[in-house]
């Protein structure tokens, strides 16, 4: 072997050395990190994974610092560091990582992380009600188009996914959103269309019906709803809850107390889609867990069903008294009160929770005013026991028909309507105005973001 040659497996034992002691110095080595949604469009929660080039000791999560603050916990596993946080995170904004030490398991040296999240603008899909042709003195406008559309909040431009001459109701889960079509006999036809090609199969039922409420489970493994089955004569004609799993293409229905099928056209899921509520055909308040599938809990009389505690420990519903608060793990209800120093609590209308925040809700309130003789529907936000009025709607011009929030927590979508209109139509089979808006609030500040020209706002993430 020659000088030279030898010399140069030196130098490049000598490098090879060196970028050994390096690496080894400086820890460990972040091999990627992604913002993982869940590929849930209703989670309750978003995390950030950080994978690593080496198996890792446990972080610690006063190793940890986000900006803005937002809870989360932290797992290790492997070479992988999962922060998941206890709600979604907003859209259209920038969160700061740090994490100080992340600990090598073999060599024990470790090295920093820092990073800045940007969350995408929040997609909606919603129905847009178009009118072709409104004939004079016509109860129900026979002469029309729907539309599922989508749009980016607080951006201008929406594209069409769905077509057909009425959709009732819309429900969405990743890239497919559920839609269902009324028929001349009462009846509805279950479309599961792709948002990204536009291709649907229908679900296939024994007997046609009436399908209401739809929602799917946290996992999209399952489609929920309301099923009034034509067949059905006499005390046996009543909506019955009901399950369609989309990957066996089977269906059940679920028990209510004392063991007979749950028929119930009131119900909802909670965030994490496991617990559901219902109000059965006596108006019984009902809880049960789909994971189960045992018979449900009985909680007495509801009248109105408006959503679950982040955490599915509370429950919120209107009964005889008002807006009501169930405490799940004990039974007890509570009326909900307002402490603004002007409310009625006889004048509470409903409660909606927000997703994320555990003592924070929507209520509805009227209000009269004597100066100007007139009622309004007031929209109150009410964070840990703190209420605020967000806006003011008069009563006789429009009507709040229906109130929820953004996965975020950071928008309240009011449908509202204009109470002049004389147009009215099958809208979840009651007899409301058929211009239907949403307007879209800023939970924050209580302003207008913007006016979407249709309603069911349902959040889309892929």
């Amino acid at each position: 072997m020659s000088i030279k040659y030898r010399n140069t497996l030196i130098v490049l034992g000598t490098m090879i050395a060196m970028l050994v002691i390096l690496v080894t110095q400086a820890g460990p080595r972040v091999r990627s990190s992604r913002v993982d949604l869940l590929g849930v469009v209703n989670a309750t929660s978003s995390r950030f994974v950080l994978n690593m080039t080496e198996q890792i000791d446990a972080v610690n999560v006063a190793d940890i610092h986000i900006s803005p603050q937002i809870t989360f916990t932290v797992t290790t596993s492997g070479k992988t560091v999962i922060i998941e946080f206890d709600k979604p995170l907003y859209s259209s904004n920038s969160y700061k990582v740090y994490i100080s030490r992340l600990t090598s398991s073999r060599t024990k040296k470790h090295t920093s992380f820092e990073r800045e999240i940007k969350t995408p603008a929040l997609e909606v899909l919603y129905i847009k009600r178009q009118i072709i042709n409104s004939k004079a003195g016509a109860f129900y406008d026979t002469d029309q188009i729907d539309a599922v559309r989508m749009k980016t909040i607080g951006m201008v431009g929406e594209k069409t996914i769905y077509e057909d001459k009425k959709i009732d109701e819309i429900a969405t889960y990743g890239d497919t959103v559920a839609v269902t079509l009324p028929q001349d006999d009462g009846s509805h036809i279950l479309r599961l269309v792709d948002i990204s090609s536009g291709k649907f199969r229908d679900v296939d039922f024994l007997h046609r019906g009436a399908i209401k409420a739809p929602k799917f489970t946290q996992d999209g493994s399952l489609l929920g709803f309301s099923y009034l089955d034509n067949s059905k004569k006499g005390d046996d004609r009543v909506s019955v809850l009901t399950f369609y799993d989309l990957r066996s293409k089977t269906m059940f229905s679920l028990k209510d107390i004392g063991g007979s099928v749950l028929r119930s056209a009131n119900w909802i899921l909670s965030n994490d889609g496991g617990i559901y509520a219902a109000i059965n055909e006596k108006g019984g308040l009902v809880v049960g867990n789909l994971n189960e599938l045992d018979e449900p809990q009985y909680y007495g009389n509801a009248s109105e069903l408006t959503g679950f505690s982040a955490d599915t420990l509370q429950l919120y519903f209107n009964d005889t008294d008002g807006p009501t608060l169930l405490e799940l793990s004990t039974g007890k209800k509570q009326p909900i009160r307002l402490q603004l120093t002007d409310s009625s609590d006889a004048l509470l209308i409903n409660s909606v929770p927000f997703y994320g925040t555990k003592n924070a809700f929507y209520t509805r309130r009227a209000r009269y005013s004597y100066l100007e003789s007139k009622y309004y529907e007031q929209l109150i936000t009410t964070i840990d026991k703190n209420d605020s009025i967000k806006k003011e709607y008069l009563v006789g011009e429009t009507n709040i028909i229906n109130i929820t929030s953004s996965i975020d927590d950071k928008f309240a979508y009011v449908e509202v309507s204009d109470a002049n209109s004389a147009q009215y139509d099958n809208y979840l089979g009651a007899r409301r105005p058929s211009n239907v808006k949403t307007e879209v609030i800023d939970i924050s500040t209580g302003a207008v973001i913007e006016t979407i020209d249709g309603f069911r706002v349902e959040a889309y993430r892929k």
